[in-house]
């Protein structure tokens, strides 16, 4: 999807596209001067403020220098001896009693992951060292935070100062009706994703259960549209105002700034996107290709004019 929306945006704009690295990476020519776009990330953006955004712990500690309310990140390393590396953690025992200090609900991610992947939340000591393990096998760090009971979660997307998209995420939560399985609802829930078969990985939930007229059930906590979240096309006037103030002091010129509203009415960054990448939400919306589509041609635009 990514790829033919860039083709589009190229074919529109007269400028010469080649593909290479498996659709990695796109050379992008217009005759006069040449860009790139690498994995959803286009060359608006400075390195050094790139990989920032992408760092879990180190954009937390930007925002938090800069008075922006943020979830909280504690960032831990595998070594052998904490004088390896003066700020990081070394051992189970330090995860532990993070886990402790914050009533054992915690969630555990890779520090730089994407989508979603191998994020869980802990809320038991046997899977907080199964986890720990499982993830530092293929990261170099790790961040921990507090488990936030989550109403919503919002993505901005930003470019130059302005806003180009904005919308709601709603995680797979299915309310029974005393007929359909929680199989039958989710499929009504969100199609694009769940009438596929393989998509379901929740093994703590009997996908032939039928749920009770009303009652509800949390098919997962994760807002993800990667992993079965909805897209709710709203806009909140106070999510945007925060995320502009942390656009602002992210130093990107091109962006997806994601933001949390907690159960108890708090708003707060949650992490800054240097790759923008929108072809889930395509599928979720009406008119979706034709929305993607201004926002990369916007961006590709931008590129070509300095």
């Amino acid at each position: 999807m990514f790829e033919q929306l860039i083709k589009d945006v190229c074919q529109k704009l007269n400028i010469k596209i080649q593909s290479f690295s498996m659709n990695y990476a796109f050379l992008l020519d217009n005759g006069k001067c040449k860009h790139l776009i690498v994995g959803y990330k286009f060359d608006l953006n400075n390195m050094a403020a790139g990989l920032v955004a992408d760092d879990k712990y180190a954009l937390y500690k930007l925002l938090k220098l800069n008075n922006i309310p943020v979830i909280e990140h504690e960032i831990f390393y595998e070594f052998n001896n904490k004088d390896d590396y003066a700020v990081g953690h070394n051992t189970y025992l330090d995860a532990y009693n993070y886990f402790l200090a914050h009533n054992k609900d915690i969630v555990l991610k890779p520090n730089k992951g994407t989508c979603g992947n191998n994020v869980f939340r802990i809320n038991d000591e046997e899977s907080l060292k199964e986890k720990l393990e499982k993830v530092l096998v293929k990261n170099f760090s790790i961040s921990l935070c507090p488990y936030y009971h989550i109403e919503k979660e919002y993505r901005v997307i930003v470019l130059d100062g302005k806003v180009e998209l904005s919308y709601a995420k709603q995680k797979p939560v299915v309310v029974g009706d005393g007929k359909s399985t929680i199989k039958e609802l989710l499929n009504k829930f969100n199609p694009n994703y769940f009438n596929k078969g393989e998509h379901f990985y929740n093994e703590n939930i009997d996908l032939n259960y039928i749920p009770n007229q009303n009652e509800k059930v949390e098919y997962s906590w994760l807002f993800n549209l990667s992993k079965g979240a909805i897209v709710e096309e709203v806009i909140n006037n106070e999510i945007i105002t925060l995320a502009l103030e942390a656009y602002k002091v992210s130093g990107l010129r091109f962006c997806s700034v994601d933001a949390i509203r907690t159960t108890d009415g708090k708003i707060m960054i949650m992490e800054i996107n240097s790759g923008v990448m929108i072809s889930n939400y395509v599928n979720l919306v009406t008119n979706g290709y034709n929305k993607a589509y201004k926002v990369y041609k916007d961006a590709i635009e931008a590129m070509f004019k300095g």
